[in-house]
């Protein structure tokens, strides 16, 4: 994965040290797990470095060994919901052929639709840690686990071939040129509401905003 799919980590997110043998390995998985069981029981608010160990069974100057604050405990947890959620995405992408029977529009809806319930999943670990971090974290500059194409690159080349298909359903001539520019409009009001106004994601209206938007562009007359 290279720098440009997977953005430099920042300090904060960087463990102490690496685990290196089996003890290690499972105080760090202890440590993990903890987080994750906290966040999915009690809420980001209650996560403390101390709760953590607590819950995970350490001692506390064993989980300093590895982490030096909690911000490098999430930083673990958000790598390892994002692998699973790299797979899982491309397991649905290796089915995007069963979309062909859909509408021009439908198929933009479904670059919609993908792409805020990535955000949306990721949002409801810990929201907060989350936007701070969305640089580093944000999944559609992910390589993808199968090429050395990131998600946002390979939503263009999804939808310049859609656009090829509908070509009767639209006035736009360069393919490529208006995929970009799509794309990038889409999933950059997507991330803004991620930054922003992340109660927008859930709501259908901006959704269904942001297909009429990209219609528009390329159906009604200059």
């Amino acid at each position: 994965m290279n720098e440009r799919e997977k953005p430099e980590i920042r300090p904060a997110l960087e463990p102490r040290q690496q685990p290196r043998q089996r003890r290690s390995r499972e105080i760090v998985d202890a440590v993990q797990q903890a987080c994750m069981r906290i966040l999915e029981e009690e809420g980001p608010d209650a996560l403390t470095t101390n709760h953590i160990a607590e819950v995970a069974g350490v001692g506390i100057a064993s989980l300093y060994r590895y982490f030096p604050n909690k911000e490098s405990i999430l930083g673990r947890v958000f790598e390892e919901q994002l692998a699973l959620e790299n797979q899982a995405h491309l397991e649905r992408w290796q089915k995007n052929k069963e979309l062909d029977p859909l509408s021009l529009r439908e198929k933009i809806r479904v670059i919609v639709d993908v792409n805020a319930d990535h955000h949306l999943r990721l949002l409801a670990l810990a929201p907060d840690f989350y936007r701070s971090y969305l640089d580093h974290l944000d999944p559609t500059a992910r390589e993808r686990p199968d090429r050395p194409l990131n998600w946002k690159e390979t939503a263009e080349i999804w939808l310049r071939e859609v656009l090829e298909q509908h070509r009767d359903e639209h006035h736009a001539n360069e393919f490529a040129g208006t995929a970009f520019m799509l794309t990038r409009a889409l999933l950059g009001a997507i991330r803004s509401a991620v930054e922003e106004r992340p109660e927008l994601l859930e709501g259908e209206s901006f959704r269904r905003d942001l297909v009429s938007m990209a219609m528009r562009a390329i159906t009604e007359p200059d």
